[in-house]
């Protein structure tokens, strides 16, 4: 009867630490793409506009410092994440708005659309997600 409690706890220990493994990958995957994705719209921006000059410039460096700040678990940074997404939520929903006013195209509208997913999904998961919070504790007592 011992043998089988041992049997048994060992088993939910494995069991623990597979779900374990399998929160913290999930959190790496969400805070990796969070990470990615905002790095990707600094490049597109200025890609897009065309506007090499040392502002731009500034606020790839500082993109690309913040997001490995973050992915090292310092947890300020994720709100400043979320501050910044929620700035641009509130900046791309006028902008959606001034389109739907000028009747602009649907292409247009879509992306727009598409921008505002993205932002208010960042500030969801990186404000609410157990995941990203287990990941992020994670990394900083690494």
């Amino acid at each position: 009867m011992e043998n089988l409690t041992a049997i048994q706890k060992e088993q939910d220990l494995k069991n623990f630490e597979i779900k374990q493994n399998r929160r913290l990958l999930i959190g790496k995957i969400i805070v990796l793409m969070t990470i990615i994705s905002s790095i990707l719209i600094v490049f597109i921006d200025l890609i897009i506009f065309n506007n090499f000059n040392f502002l731009n410039i500034f606020d790839i460096v500082a993109n690309v410092i913040f997001s490995l700040l973050l992915y090292l678990g310092i947890v300020w940074i994720k709100y400043l994440f979320v501050v910044f997404a929620a700035y641009n939520l509130y900046n791309i929903v006028v902008l959606f708005l001034n389109l739907l006013s000028y009747k602009a195209s649907l292409g247009a509208l879509i992306f727009v659309s598409f921008i505002i997913l993205y932002n208010f999904s960042v500030c969801i998961l990186l404000l609410i997600n157990k995941y990203v919070q287990e990941f992020l504790y994670s990394q900083k007592y690494k």
